[in-house]
């Protein structure tokens, strides 16, 4: 064996040896891209869980009379009492806080569908537009994210143009 047929079967196992690991390497992205979807679409699903466990808990807790009194009255702005005033504010809060994380996942592309902010913003809007709504909601947006106010503005907006 002479020193160009040495150079030769070097050149080719080099080659060779490139396109295992060029294959290795697509077959790795492919393998990733998976695994990446399914963590996606885990993700998905656990902050959905967790908004619905979130809706829930305000549903139950408006099966309580007097929480439901408390809120109708504060909506209405009838609420004279700075405790009751405290309680309306903070069950405005946890409502405000939750529809944002609904407003994020579906601005992130982790809604199943693309639609769960869209479901309810119309509601949510229409509780800001309730007498006590709108003077918790202009008292207090500020911090809020920027995207959220301007979704809830446009929803507003709407509503009072429909």
């Amino acid at each position: 064996m002479n020193l160009e047929t040495l150079a030769n079967i070097g050149e080719f196992l080099g080659g060779l040896a490139i396109l295992v690991s060029l294959v290795y390497l697509i077959v790795s992205l492919r393998q990733n891209t998976v695994q990446l979807s399914e963590n996606l679409k885990s993700l998905q699903r656990s902050e959905q869980r967790a908004t619905y466990e979130q809706h829930d808990r305000y549903r139950a807790a408006t099966l309580d009379p007097d929480i439901a009194n408390l809120w109708l009255k504060g909506l209405a702005g009838e609420l004279n009492e700075q405790g009751d005033r405290l309680r309306f504010d903070s069950l405005m809060l946890m409502m405000t806080y939750s529809s944002e994380n609904n407003f994020e996942l579906t601005d992130q592309g982790l809604d199943s569908d693309g639609q769960g902010w869209e479901r309810i913003a119309v509601r949510i809007a229409s509780v800001y537009d309730t007498p006590g709504g709108r003077r918790w909601w202009e008292r207090t947006q500020s911090q809020f994210k920027p995207g959220f106010v301007e979704s809830i503005e446009a929803h507003r907006q709407t509503a009072q143009a429909g």
